[in-house]
């Protein structure tokens, strides 16, 4: 074969290849809402084994947990991979796909347990799988996250695999949204993850008042009625032992964490027999002791009853981030070379949080006083 066929052939197959990342690309579903599509990617532009601590969970945690916060007060390396409805079988992978990229530096594992008590029905539970793993990348740890998803849910793992099979019928309804995911103009990478929420809602009540703070334990507790059907705990329990042996086997440190939200007596102590039988160390904030310790103040830290905004996530992040600081070893990276960029995020994140801030200002003194 001459030369000139050769290197046409070799443009072909690159053109071939090209045109299928790209359309690969639009046709899987960009998620512009809740972070999500800047919570992956800004994790893939993270400098291999610099990650100290991941964050993995629900909506609660994704407004609730402030990476950047972490380096501004304890110089901790951070990183929130928590979406929407996220189940356990998606945090087990993103873990999993966390330690492979840092595994020289990663220390602990911080999971938001509020999935446990999600009652949604089998294909509700696929797609918020789905969409918590359909941008992470193409590596061993994602075809098993998929063979695991094949297995539970009784699909087709290739399809799901292959953008192409499981979207080619996209073409329909792919919108601009779809084509804003191939760039990085729409970009929070300073949030590390988290999803940013400004608003306050003065209505809102403390979740303690609907909730017993504290009961005795006792050996009855596993009878109880947990309010989730039967598979909902088998499934969920089984991806919180794998979590809990993962951790174990890579010498991790883990803690279990619920962010405050409406529950009840029952969630709370099921929750805390699990942390128990497991020896995990669990920090639930809807404890009135753990939010007078964070100083929540709910009419002003959450934005709706389930989520709270940057100041509540500033002060439940504070709060994690002292405990982890006292339990793990973790080193100070303010000041380290290599960690430049978290600099320039905490600034960024910084000035666009206090600008936030003194927009929402109706004092003038308090104006003034933000101001300076």
């Amino acid at each position: 074969m001459k030369k000139k066929e050769v290197l046409r052939v070799l443009c072909v197959v690159l053109v071939t290849v090209l045109l299928i990342l790209f359309f690969s690309s639009v046709l899987t579903p960009t998620w512009l809402d809740w972070n999500n599509d800047n919570t992956v990617k800004g994790f893939y532009r993270e400098p291999k084994n610099r990650l100290q601590v991941v964050f993995a969970g629900t909506s609660q945690s994704l407004n609730g947990i402030a990476p950047t916060e972490l380096y501004h007060a304890y110089g901790i390396c951070a990183y929130n991979l928590s979406s929407e409805q996220q189940p356990l079988l998606a945090s087990y992978y993103w873990i999993k796909e966390a330690e492979r990229l840092h595994g020289d530096t990663l220390r602990a594992v911080v999971l938001d347990l509020s999935f446990v008590f999600h009652n949604e029905d089998k294909s509700g539970r696929l797609s918020m799988n789905e969409k918590a793993l359909a941008h992470m990348r193409f590596s061993r740890v994602k075809l098993e996250a998929y063979r695991a998803l094949a297995e539970q849910y009784d699909i087709n793992a290739t399809e799901y695999i292959n953008p192409l099979t499981r979207y080619h019928s996209r073409w329909s309804s792919v919108t601009k949204n779809d084509f804003l995911g191939l760039t990085t103009l729409k970009n929070y990478f300073y949030t590390r993850g988290q999803n940013l929420e400004f608003d306050i809602s003065h209505d809102i009540k403390k979740p303690s008042d609907q909730l017993v703070p504290q009961f005795e334990l006792t050996e009855q507790i596993d009878q109880l009625q947990w309010e989730i059907d039967d598979t909902l705990v088998s499934q969920n329990m089984e991806y919180l032992r794998q979590i809990v042996d993962f951790c174990r086997e890579r010498d991790l440190a883990l803690v279990f964490i619920k962010i405050a939200k409406p529950s009840t007596d029952v969630q709370h102590d099921a929750l805390q027999y699990l942390a128990d039988s497991y020896d995990v160390p669990l920090i639930d904030f809807n404890l009135v002791s753990v939010q007078e310790a964070a100083g929540l103040d709910f009419p002003f830290d959450y934005w709706d009853e389930k989520h709270a905004n940057v100041a509540g996530a500033q002060k439940m992040t504070n709060y994690i981030g002292a405990f982890l600081k006292d339990r793990c070893d973790l080193n100070d990276v303010r000041g380290s070379a290599d960690y430049d960029y978290l600099k320039r995020q905490d600034e960024e994140y910084q000035a666009v949080r206090d600008g936030i801030a003194l927009m929402q200002c109706d004092d003038l003194l308090d104006y003034l006083r933000q101001l300076k």
